[in-house]
Formats: structure tokens, C-alpha cells, sequence
């Protein structure tokens, strides 16, 4: 069940709330943005890299989890604000939440961390 509080000016959910869709890549491979969970499974000795493309919409939101069942690492490469290439090392059961960010104010999107990993 869900309910508006206008006296909040809020959504508030009252119930559990699940994400509807999810990806996994075990080699190194692109990530989906299509999809609001992504797990990067490690079971390798050397590391995984999932690359996330750019958000499609403004507000999209995005969480990836990195698993490792050996000695590699689990890594998500996104592009910044900036353009620029923001590689992050996750740690075995640590995520990342991601933000969708209009730089331009004209529909480039880029992803901008909403918790610093590193």
C-alpha cells in the first residue's frame, strides 16, 4: 500500500519496496542502464569491469553491487558529469548508488555518485 501525504508535500511508501528488474555480468562486459539493479559477480582471480552507458531519463537511478567469490576485484566504470571516465572499485558486498544528471539542461545525461565508495 502506498499513500500521498500532501501536508508533506511527499510520497511516502509504507509497505517494502523491491526493485523490478536486474542484470548480472561475471566477465567483464557493459552493464545495463535499462534496468535499476546490477550485480557484478566475481569468481575469478583477476578483476571484472562492468560498464555502465549513459542514463536514457532524467531522475533515473541506479545501484550496482559488486560480489567476489575469489581474489579479483569487482569495478564499475560510468562517465561523470565532466565527461570523463569515474572508475570505482567495489569491495566484496559493497554497492554504489548512482543519480542521473542533466549537465547540459538540454538531455545529456551522465551519472553522479550519490555515496562515494572509494
Amino acid at each position: 500500500m502506498a499513500t500521498v501525504d500532501s501536508s508533506d508535500s511527499a510520497f511516502k511508501i509504507n509497505r517494502k519496496l523491491g526493485l523490478d528488474g536486474y542484470a548480472i555480468v561475471n566477465s567483464s562486459a557493459a552493464l545495463s542502464a535499462n534496468v535499476p539493479f546490477n550485480k557484478i559477480f566475481n569468481q575469478t582471480a583477476s578483476h571484472v569491469t562492468g560498464s555502465l552507458s549513459d542514463p536514457t531519463f532524467d531522475g533515473q537511478i541506479q545501484i550496482v553491487l559488486g560480489l567476489a567469490t575469489s581474489s579479483g576485484d569487482c569495478l564499475v566504470e560510468y562517465t561523470n558529469p565532466l565527461g570523463t571516465t569515474t572508475t570505482k572499485t567495489l569491495s566484496n558486498g559493497i554497492g554504489l548508488m548512482l543519480i542521473c544528471v542533466d549537465v547540459t539542461g538540454g538531455g545529456v545525461f551522465r551519472w553522479a555518485p550519490i555515496g562515494d565508495v572509494s
